[in-house]
């Protein structure tokens, strides 16, 4: 019962009001003057909850469905505003991940949340900035900024039923106008049995084992522009 208080408050905490959203207009602007409705999902959030994918944390946000096809890495479908799965547009570090072999739909079920240090979710229609794709919905993840970060070095491990197995571990430097971070993580479990099950020999079941090796790297350089000059785009 703690556990589950602790969660359930860390998944409705209010949003800071000051918060900086950058996918409603295609530059920084306060969450208070975006005429959008946007959910924003920062690392202290992510690092509070500690669900293993991507997918556990977009089924936090209103207006966002979620449905899985099976258990870890089946595939996963999310829905903005009830819009279909492919006209949700993705984007990982400012580049565009829709898959053109899963009819343009993002494959969700591959993204994990130990690589991930910002989520910006941004509900209802965005065609007019980023085009038919983004009909329902646009969704921007984002590495851990080293910039805001600092040098910050993180490990963590985790055991669960079904022989789940997690480690992740991720490393950021950053001063006041570059930094790096870099991110690897390992997920594994034996899988759950299906409905209809595959007896290959006695007392065997076929019960599809998943395991999910990941990295990422991100660099960042902070660009001054001269007082009164445009910010670019």
């Amino acid at each position: 019962m703690p556990i589950a208080f602790f969660l359930a408050a860390a998944a409705s905490a209010a949003i800071d009001p000051n918060e900086i959203l950058v996918t409603a207009s295609l530059e920084p602007i306060e969450v208070r003057d975006a005429a959008v409705s946007a959910t924003i999902i920062d690392q202290t959030r992510i690092d509070a909850l500690g669900t293993p994918l991507v997918t556990d944390l977009l089924r936090l946000a209103p207006g966002v469905s979620v449905s899985t096809s099976g258990s870890r890495g089946t595939l996963a479908a999310i829905r903005i505003r009830g819009a279909e799965s492919r006209h949700s547009l993705l984007f990982i570090d400012g580049i565009a991940f829709n898959d053109p072999a899963a009819s343009n739909a993002p494959r969700f079920e591959q993204l994990d949340s130990d690589s991930i240090g910002r989520i910006e979710i941004v509900t209802g229609p965005q065609s007019a900035l980023w085009g038919s794709e983004a009909l329902g919905g646009v969704i921007a993840l984002s590495s851990p900024d080293p910039l805001i970060s600092g040098t910050r070095v993180s490990a963590s491990g985790e055991l669960g039923s079904e022989r789940f197995r997690r480690a992740s571990s991720t490393l950021s430097m950053g001063s006041d106008s570059s930094g790096l971070t870099s991110s690897v993580s390992w997920m594994k479990d034996r899988g759950i049995e299906p409905d209809i099950v595959c007896v290959l020999d006695e007392g065997s079941r076929d019960r599809h084992p998943w395991r999910r090796p990941g990295g990422q790297g991100r660099i960042r350089e902070l660009h001054c522009q001269p007082e009164g000059s445009n910010p670019p785009r």
